[in-house]
């Protein structure tokens, strides 16, 4: 069972209207209520995710990306085969998540400095058999320098050619990844040289 817990009205109304349209049965709860046993999964604010007393929370301020993580660890029962993390390499990356072939996140990353924090998150939020990173094979540089920066988490890497991946859209970094982490590319064996940035 899935509870909405949450005291933000926003949040709450726009919540309970996907759900309700995906015919997804969910209980309600205001945040300090205690929750019932048959619940398996929380959905929350991220400001109110900290007072939630419960071992499987999800949260999000977007109230769709926070009901489309929720129902795939619902689907899953908390833990799917295979997560795969799509990555359109650039100084910008797009960020793209399928849980159990489900889309469940996306973000635009501000620094590639920040990926590394990017992925984690996702890791902490969905327990799986398995986690592939597939990034796309253009941008160089800052393709070695994100593959470098993520090869510690002892995750499987592919290389994915990006043909026909970049689209004339308001999120063509997001929309990349999600092409990106849909094709199987080359698994990376050790991690690539990286040439240093001139200066």
């Amino acid at each position: 069972m899935i509870a909405l817990v949450t005291d933000d009205v926003r949040f709450f109304f726009d919540c309970a209207n996907i759900l309700k349209e995906k015919s997804i049965p969910f209980i309600s709860l205001p945040v300090k209520e205690e929750i019932p046993s048959t619940v398996d999964v929380v959905l929350t604010t991220t400001a109110e995710a900290s007072m939630v007393d419960f071992a499987n929370v999800v949260h999000d301020m977007d109230p769709e990306i926070a009901v489309r993580t929720v129902l795939a660890i619902h689907e899953n029962r908390g833990c799917c085969k295979v997560v795969i993390i799509g990555i359109d390499p650039g100084p910008y990356p797009g960020l793209a998540v399928y849980a159990g072939g489900i889309f469940i996140h996306e973000k635009k990353v501000e620094n590639i400095d920040d990926i590394l924090h990017e992925v984690e998150g996702v890791l902490k939020i969905f327990q799986a058999d398995g986690y592939i990173i597939r990034i796309g094979h253009q941008d160089e540089t800052n393709r070695n320098r994100i593959i470098n920066r993520l090869w510690p988490l002892g995750i499987t890497v592919e290389v994915v050619k990006e043909h026909k991946t970049t689209k004339k859209t308001h999120t063509p970094n997001i929309d990349a990844a999600k092409v990106i982490a849909k094709k199987k590319g080359k698994v990376l064996n050790w991690p690539p040289a990286v040439d240093p940035t001139p200066g």
